[in-house]
């Protein structure tokens, strides 16, 4: 029988290791990416930033194309 689903690991992985592997942990500390952050986990669908909004913040004008891959 084949599995649907992929096995995820039973601890998810922290945000600061994730970006770490990516090389991205200094992120964190800057107050436009928590603000980022903020916006995108809203609870009320109706107050939370859509996709499109979120990429033509000030925050993704820095990073280059290959960020996006």
């Amino acid at each position: 029988m084949s599995r649907l689903l992929p096995r995820f690991p039973k601890q998810p992985l922290a945000i600061e290791q994730i970006l770490a592997e990516k090389g991205r942990v200094d992120a964190l500390s800057s107050p436009a990416w928590m603000e980022l952050l903020n916006q995108l986990l809203q609870v009320n669908p109706d107050n939370r930033i859509s996709a499109a909004e979120a990429l033509r913040l000030p925050v993704f004008k820095d990073l280059p194309a290959s960020a996006y891959l």
